[in-house]
Order: structure tokens, then C-alpha cells, then sequence
């Protein structure tokens, strides 16, 4: 059945035709494709500073490119890329930077990622059979509106000139004019500085779209941050869609104001409808709000695994697909169902080595360039299901066996090209007497706790106390429904301060040993140092109401783009020392 609308979906089909055809056959026999993506992206960029440095024009297959150029890790290549800060080009690509994506510093300060169109190609492309594959399990998501909730293209420009920003505004303004025109929601709401005016602004406008077919955004607390501010805003929302207005709102400039006002129009039939949702239902649930809701897009592995049961309770029955394993560097492997997240390698797009996950870091190559070689590496057909790798890329971005610093599982098959899953960022490791917990086994392991002891969690961190011995602390904030309230830190042993009243206290203590015996599951080392006694019992924090939409504001402030700030679900001790003091 075609939809109303449907011609989209039609359309959709016919330009995708050679699209699909090509990723198929590269799907197929990716060796050959990948060799053949790999002799391309060297001869064009042989006369590159980079290329000249390490012999590019001189390499004919996969294995001299392995023994010629190094691995690197972002402190090789910063360098590299200061000198395209500075203004020059030819640097690492023949084609010039006409833009730098600030990436959101997961384990770091902000990175600067160099951006050429053909980056933008090999992206733009996989990101298309990403969005054809959505659109042949279900066509309905090729119609009505499409909220997209993204950061500014373009944040600042270098001293030479050129311009720096997000990279979920450069994909939304990549996207076909047909695309940007059917989304609801005004552009310069997106450039709002202030935060709450900017969401309510976006449930504003999101509110009028009755027709709204998909929802996309990369991560998944901010989903559940505007579903709950629409919970809490709701009969003022209502109330301005009724009217056609747009409140004064603290942080939104006037000049701004009138200038959004001009683009609504009462709409009192919408609102007598949402009211009547709102008095039967006590709440305004997405898929009723929107009843043509085709697809919620956003991640769904590693620590935002954790997001998924209240997303479900929220958007049930409207499929939850994740946008793909992808970062400003490159887009990694593109999930082609929402029946799982695990997604195709994109062997049509970058080429791609594999470290094993807990390979070390590389090391930084000679200075003045050459010394290829480094920890051996598997290319593409070489991967089995299970192994846990960390994807190398080399782009027509400008990155050359650039160790991601991501480690994914190897889930199984599409066509003959392995596919992948994301688990954990390579340094989100904690590790002080051998146990090696990653965040997606402290995000397991903190998830089994709260689901024992059916506790409404809003969020969460996991982090290595330095004390005598070391423990681990589970710092929580409760939702609206959760079972208790105050303050408190306990453990299994019961050696934690009180709360404001005795039940806290028992039932950090009980969170505190559901969570120590779920890590134990997980991790095997965790559990033999527990029994050595090497680690103490894990404690449970209790923080207050609103800890961790503060430590998103920090995270933004220092440079994260709003769209793609992850809060860490495992700190280091001095980064848990610190929330800790500053929600005390």
C-alpha cells in the first residue's frame, strides 16, 4: 500500500537504483571492493604533503600500504591538521577543507576533523542506503514531516577562514531541499544558545506537524529529555499551538521572537485534540501525539543500550532504529534493519583495518613521517563473528590508518561483509588491580541491578574510587517514579552514611550487591578480585534531582555539540570525585 503521499517513497526508489546496485556488488565481494576504494584514495591524494611523506604514488596493494604508512592515533595527526588550521592545504588531501567538524571530545578536549567533499560522498552515500533500507522495511517513514534535532553547521571559523561545527547539522544540510523543507522546525531554533527555550521551541513547532513520520536524533537522552519537558510543558505548549503565538521564554532574544511568531498560525482544532489526549491519557505519549510516526532514529548500542526500555515505554509500537556506527571521522557500518542495531561494514565508502580491542594505543610515528608497520591489523574478510576489534580507517577526509579509538563485536553476515556492533570507547576502560571493566559491562551490569529491585532510574555513571582497598561506585540519579528519595552512599556491607531515612539507606545497599553480583557476571576478573579481596564491595550514590542535566550543560559548554553529548556511564576517579563533590 502506498501512503498518502507515497510518491516520495517512489521517488526514493528510482534515484537509489545505482545505489543499491553498487553496494550490493561492494556487499559481495568486499576484498576486492576494498582494495580497488584503497588504490583510488592513494592516487589521489599522492601529492599531498602527507602522500609524498610516506610514498603513496609508489604503493600498489593493501599490504605495502600496511608496511609503508603507520597507524595513528589522533596525536600523530594533530600536527598534520594544525597545519590546515593555519591555512595551509595540500596537507593531507588534494582536495581542499572547506569545513572542520568539532567532534564532542568523548575522552577528550574537542578534535577538529578536516571535511572534503569527498568525505562527504563516501558519508552522504552510505547514509543514503541507510535511509533506503529504512524506507523498504516501512514506507510510511517516507512521509509527512521529519524532525531532525541537530547542532549548527557552522560555530566558528579558523584565523584562515574556514569554517568549524557539527557534524549533525552538516548531514541535515546536506539532505535533499525536498528533505530540510518538511521539517517542522525553524532552522534558527537550533542556533538558540540557551537550552530549555531552545527545546520547548522545538516541541513548539514539533507540536503543529500532526503528520510527523520520523523522529531523528543521535542520542538518546536528549529523546527522553524533550519527552519529558513536553510532559511538563504541556498545556503551555497547547495553549501557544492554540493561539499561534510564541511566549517570551528566558535566553530567547525578542528580535527572535517576532521573527518565529511570523512562521505560525493558530491551529485550535490540534490543540482542542492534544488537550483531549492529554485529560484521557495524564500524559502526552509520542506515537499519540504524532499518530503517523513511522520511525524513532537514534543509537541504541553501547551506553545507550541503557535508554532503550524507556524509550520503548514511551514510543512502543513505533520501531527504534539506530542511525548507524558513525563519527565525524567516518560513517563505520550501516544498520539495515530495526530488528537489531549491529550494522554492514561501509567497505563502498572508507577502507578499513581492524585492531584487536585491547590492542594499545599507536604509538607516534618518527618524526618527518615514514615508518609503516606497527601492530598487525586484519582487513575486512579476514573478521569471525565474536572477535572485538577497533575499526582503522583511512578516508578521503585525510585520515590514513587512523585508529578510531571505538571497539565494536563482530555480530555475523550481510552478503559476505562481516557486520558490527558498537560496545565501548576504546579508553572508557577502568581497570586498577587487573579487572578491566568496560562501560558497556558497567551499563549491563548497572541496568540487571536497577531491574531487581524495579527501581525508575534517570541516569547514571559508574566510577573507581581510590580508597583502601579500591571500589567502584554506582552514582544514580531516581526518575519521577522512583521508589526513594534523598541522599545517601551504601554498600553490600551496609558501611555507607545515611540518607534522609533508613529505607534510602537499605535500598542503596541492596542496589550496591545487585550490582557487585551482575559485574561479577559480566566480567570474570572483577569477580576474581573481589574474592582476593583486591577490591572492596561497590557503594551506591545517591544524587540529586537534576545532577545529570547539569553535567550535559558542562559537557555542552565545553564544546560538545547538543545533539551528540554522551553522558559517560564510566569515569575516571578524579572525574567521579568530581561530580560527586559538586552534587553533594
Amino acid at each position: 500500500m502506498l501512503y498518502p503521499m507515497g510518491w516520495r517513497y517512489r521517488l526514493l526508489s528510482w534515484f537509489t537504483r545505482e545505489l543499491h546496485r553498487r553496494f550490493a556488488a561492494a556487499f559481495t565481494e568486499p576484498r576486492r571492493a576494498q582494495a580497488a576504494l584503497l588504490g583510488e584514495m592513494l592516487g589521489r591524494a599522492a601529492t599531498t604533503a602527507y602522500g609524498q611523506a610516506h610514498g603513496f604514488a609508489r604503493i600498489t596493494d593493501p599490504a605495502e600500504y600496511r608496511a609503508r604508512v603507520p597507524l595513528v592515533g589522533w596525536a600523530a595527526l594533530e600536527p598534520w591538521i594544525q597545519r590546515i588550521v593555519d591555512g595551509e592545504q595540500g596537507v593531507l588531501t588534494a582536495e581542499p577543507v572547506h569545513l572542520f567538524l568539532r567532534t564532542s571530545g568523548s575522552t577528550g578536549p574537542a578534535k577538529l576533523i578536516p571535511c572534503t567533499t569527498g568525505l562527504e560522498r563516501e558519508t552522504g552515500a552510505a547514509r543514503a542506503w541507510w535511509v533506503a533500507r529504512l524506507v523498504e522495511e516501512n514506507e510510511r517513514a517516507a512521509v509527512g514531516k521529519h524532525l531532525n534535532i541537530y547542532s549548527p553547521e557552522v560555530e566558528g571559523w579558523t584565523a584562515c577562514g574556514i569554517p568549524y561545527g557539527s557534524n549533525t547539522g552538516r548531514i541535515r544540510n546536506r539532505q535533499p531541499r525536498l528533505v530540510r523543507e518538511n521539517d517542522p522546525v525553524p532552522e534558527e531554533v537550533f542556533a538558540l544558545r540557551a537550552a530549555e527555550a531552545r527545546y520547548e521551541l522545538i516541541l513548539r513547532f514539533a507540536l503543529a506537524a500532526r503528520d510527523l513520520g520520523t523522529f531523528s536524533t543521535a542520542n538518546p537522552s536528549t529523546v527522553l529529555l524533550l519527552v519529558r519537558l513536553l510532559q511538563r510543558r504541556a498545556v503551555a505548549l497547547i495553549g501557544e499551538l492554540g493561539r499561534g503565538s510564541v511566549a517570551e521564554r528566558p535566553g530567547l532574544p525578542e528580535s527572535l521572537r517576532a521573527q518565529l511568531a511570523t512562521r505560525t498560525r493558530p491551529l485550535p482544532r490540534r490543540a482542542r485534540e492534544l488537550a483531549r489526549l492529554l485529560e484521557q491519557d495524564g500524559r502526552l505519549a509520542p506515537p499519540r501525539v504524532w499518530p503517523r510516526l513511522a520511525s524513532l532514529n537514534t543509537w541504541r548500542c553501547g551506553g545507550a543500550e541503557f535508554y532503550e526500555p524507556r524509550l520503548r515505554s514511551w514510543f512502543d509500537p513505533v520501531p527504534l532504529h539506530d542511525p548507524g556506527f558513525s563519527a565525524s571521522e567516518g560513517f563505520v557500518a550501516i544498520p539495515f534493519t530495526h530488528r537489531h542495531p549491529a550494522g554492514v561494514i561501509n567497505v563502498a565508502g572508507h577502507f578499513f583495518e581492524f585492531l584487536p580491542g585491547s590492542a594499545p594505543e599507536p604509538p607516534a610515528p618518527a618524526p618527518g613521517g615514514g615508518g609503516g608497520g606497527g601492530p598487525p591489523t586484519l582487513l575486512v574478510d579476514e573478521l569471525e563473528p565474536g572477535m572485538e576489534v577497533r575499526p582503522v580507517l583511512t578516508t578521503s577526509g585525510g585520515l590514513y590508518r587512523y585508529d578510531l579509538g571505538d571497539v565494536a563485536r563482530v555480530e555475523g553476515f550481510f552478503a559476505r561483509t562481516p557486520t558490527l556492533r558498537f560496545l565501548y570507547r576504546a579508553g572508557r576502560v577502568s581497570s586498577i588491580t587487573g579487572e578491566k571493566v568496560s562501560e558497556s559491562q558497567a551499563v549491563a551490569a548497572a541496568a540487571a541491578a536497577y531491574r531487581s529491585l524495579a527501581l525508575a532510574v534517570e541516569d547514571f555513571t559508574v566510577g573507581l574510587q581510590l580508597s583502601d582497598p579500591p571500589r567502584y561506585c554506582l552514582a544514580l540519579e531516581l526518575g519521577e517514579a522512583g521508589s526513594a528519595t534523598g541522599e545517601g552512599c551504601a554498600g553490600p556491607g551496609g558501611g555507607g552514611q545515611a540518607g534522609e531515612a533508613g529505607s534510602t539507606t537499605a535500598m542503596l545497599d541492596r542496589l550496591a550487591g545487585a550490582f557487585d553480583l551482575a559485574l561479577g557476571e559480566a566480567n570474570v576478573e572483577y569477580r576474581a578480585k573481589r574474592d582476593s579481596l583486591r577490591l572492596d564491595p561497590p557503594v551506591a550514590r545517591l544524587l540529586p534531582a537534576g545532577s545529570f542535566l547539569r553535567l550535559r550543560a558542562r559537557l555542552v559548554a565545553a564544546g560538545a555539540p547538543d545533539g551528540q553529548v554522551k553522558i559517560p556511564h564510566l569515569l575516571r576517579p578524579e572525574q567521579l570525585t568530581q561530580l560527586l563533590e559538586r552534587e553533594s
